[in-house]
């Protein structure tokens, strides 16, 4: 039985509870409940079949999980990757053209990794502007001294800002984590919002905020690189025939997923229109390659050039 990820499948507010069923089964594996992952999970119902079960929680409290120890796999954000490899390595698969890994990255723009910033309406700088991809010199000197509100979601994302901001800009704000989905406070100058949420403020913002920065674009601008949000993990202790079996499981769900992309599209209820909502996922990369594998690495590398730790907080 396939599952259709459409209208309703996102479970509130987070974190499905787990029942002693669950919990007597194992390994454990977390699903994140991003529009961006949907086409990994059009067969996730055979998790079970092959002995698995299944939570689901987003990003940043995964990793948390993880580290605790509750989860032997996930779509994990790359700074909890990087922060936890001594326990979890990539999902691999070896195929005609080399090793290459299964993950979320892309080549441009997003759409779901934005930075916007506060407009008053007597602000002729800002009011009436379409949305910005990378950082304008105008909107460069908003920022100075900014007080950025961070969703409380974000790992990889609020690290590739800081870059983006602190080392290629030079900016030097203050964060403060904040659950975005409420009324945003007065004094925050600019606010940084990921996945599904992000994608409809990309298309229909609150009043008052404009977007200024589309992360990967401005990454791509700054290095000539991709972006590689997520990368799938399983705990290195399992084993090996497990971990096979869970990669071959992941590649068939997303050759079928990709296949589906139009169906997702249409079933999915998010508050975008259906064709903005295909042309999002058919411009992610799930299958990486050298040049994701590259540009993680690069990543890897800035923050630890400028002393930004991919920590839990």
């Amino acid at each position: 039985m396939k599952s259709s990820p459409g209208p309703g499948d996102t479970p509130g507010p987070w974190t499905q509870p787990e029942t002693a069923d669950s919990r007597s089964r194992g390994p454990k594996v977390a699903r994140i409940p991003y529009l961006n992952a949907y086409p990994f999970y059009v067969r996730w119902d055979e998790l079970t079949e092959r002995g698995w079960s299944s939570i689901t929680m987003p990003p940043r409290q995964l990793g948390v999980s993880m580290e605790r120890g509750d989860v032997d796999a996930g779509l994990m954000a790359v700074c909890d990757l990087i922060r936890l490899e001594a326990e979890f390595e990539p999902v691999l698969l070896t195929g005609p053209s080399g090793i290459s890994s299964l993950g979320i990255a892309n080549q441009d723009r997003v759409d779901s990794v934005l930075l916007f910033v506060r407009a008053d309406d007597s602000d002729r700088t800002l009011g009436g502007r379409r949305p910005s991809l990378s950082l304008s010199p105008e909107n460069k000197d908003l920022l100075e001294n900014a007080i950025i509100g961070v969703t409380g979601e974000s790992s990889t994302s609020f690290r590739l800002l800081r870059l983006l901001l602190e080392v290629r800009h030079k900016i030097k704000p203050t964060y403060r984590r904040k659950d975005l989905s409420h009324v945003l406070e007065p004094d925050l100058s600019a606010v940084l919002v990921i996945g599904d949420l992000a994608l409809r403020w990309r298309y229909n913002p609150p009043a008052g905020w404009v977007q200024v920065m589309d992360l990967a674009r401005e990454w791509r601008e700054w290095t000539g690189r991709p972006f590689v949000f997520a990368r799938w993990a399983v705990r290195r202790a399992l084993p090996e025939r497990v971990k096979l079996d869970f990669a071959r499981f992941l590649e068939g769900s997303l050759a079928e997923g990709i296949g589906e992309i139009a169906r997702i599209a249409r079933e999915t209820d998010i508050g975008v229109e259906s064709d903005h909502v295909r042309s999002y996922l058919e411009n992610l990369t799930y299958r990486l390659g050298p040049d994701e594998l590259e540009a993680e690495s690069r990543f890897r590398e800035l923050l630890s050039d400028h002393g930004i730790v991919c920590s839990a907080e």
